[in-house]
């Protein structure tokens, strides 16, 4: 952790909400509740309902009866109260919390003690952002449940049939609504749970996080993003790939090949010691030197406007960046390559992949094919 080890530091959270916590006691819990270090020892005070599996599964030294801890301390319903009995008890100097704990309860316990209160930025636990080769593993089977989820939209579009300006399947049109739900469902078969999922056609790709609604339109770009979460391991997978169902024309094909060599670029620049707005710098140089401008009109954003990349682990959008931000790769860091542009009236196009930084280049933690034009 990047706190003082003197310090009392508090968690009220949830470890499904907090990936911090989550990674820190290494327990899962639908609710918040109190967790604290001090004097490099971990606690956690649970109700009757977690308390038994929180000694079983967590990496506390030290689980505390929530009902007892309310009668000992007289604090029913001041958990203010309860972290300041707490932090008498084991003898602390100052509080230390996370940079946006429960905005009320921070105001309550500055108010109403004497003890210095220190804000902590997140991520707390900084090792988090170099994963170790489990964790590695575990990104790697999010990855590949994605596969397998692209493969049966590969699939379906394969068998599906044009009719007018939409793609039919089953004799319906097949919307964004319909390849979402076999796209959950496959996730959730293997295990991963897929919230979120961009399946957006059309002009509605060239908007990054629209999600897609409505009938798919044929000899289009179809932008598919999927990031589920693995739900043993609670770490994410992250990967796009953009479809065309029919016969793409020449200037589509341009869009996609730019994007797919603006990937590769970044692929081959990435490695230990460089700064991530290095990269994204050189995506944008290359789009740029391809006549692919980025600007705003009235219509909103076009050309490339996000970021090339960004960190994932048990949280879909964490530390690193690879943007206009400075921000340096280090070995062992995960992050996402994903270029994109986007043109209304010539459509979406975005490409990503999951790697690992190495200290002479990458590892690959995502594979699957870029088979983008299915007739």
């Amino acid at each position: 952790m990047v706190t003082d080890p003197k310090d009392f530091f508090v968690f009220y959270a949830s470890p499904e909400r907090d990936a911090d916590l989550l990674y820190w006691s290494g327990f899962r819990a639908p609710d918040s509740f109190l967790a604290f270090e001090s004097e490099g020892k971990r606690h956690a005070v649970l109700s009757s309902l977690e308390f038994d599996r929180g000694q079983r599964e967590g990496r506390f030294d030290e689980v505390l009866s929530l009902e007892q801890v309310i009668v000992d301390s007289g604090t029913e319903n001041d958990i203010a109260g309860r972290i300041l009995w707490l932090a008498e008890k084991y003898k602390a100097s100052r509080l230390a919390l996370p940079d946006d704990f429960p905005a009320r309860i921070a105001f309550d316990l500055e108010k109403r003690s004497d003890l210095p209160l220190h804000l902590v930025e997140r991520p707390i636990c900084v090792e988090r952002v170099r994963k170790t080769a489990e964790e590695l593993e575990s990104i790697r089977r999010a990855n590949a449940v994605i596969g397998e989820a692209y493969s049966a939209v590969e699939e379906v579009l394969g068998a599906a049939t044009i009719q007018g300006d939409l793609i039919y399947s089953e004799g319906e049109p097949l919307t964004s609504e319909k390849l979402r739900a076999l796209i959950g469902t496959t996730c959730l078969q293997k295990g991963c749970l897929a919230e979120g999922t961009i399946v957006a056609g059309g002009d509605q790709a060239c908007d990054p996080h629209e999600r897609g609604r409505g009938p798919l339109p044929a000899n289009s770009m179809i932008i598919v993003d999927i990031f589920p979460r693995e739900e043993t391991s609670g770490y994410y997978g992250d990967m796009t790939r953009t479809y065309l169902k029919g016969r793409a024309n020449d200037e589509q094909r341009t869009l996609y090949n730019t994007v797919r060599e603006a990937q590769a670029k970044a692929l081959d620049g990435i490695r230990g010691g460089v700064d991530g707005m290095e990269i994204h710098s050189m995506v944008v140089d290359y789009f740029e030197g391809k006549g692919f401008q980025t600007s705003r009109d009235e219509r909103g954003y076009f050309g490339f406007f996000h970021g090339t990349g960004h960190g994932l682990g048990l949280e879909i959008h964490e530390e690193p960046r690879v943007s206009r931000q400075s921000s340096v790769l280090e070995e062992g860091m995960v992050i996402t390559v994903e270029p994109g542009l986007y043109y209304r009236g010539l459509g979406g196009c975005r490409i990503e992949d999951v790697v690992c930084v190495r200290q002479e280049g990458v590892s690959m933690l995502s594979n699957h094919p870029q088979n983008w034009e299915i007739e």
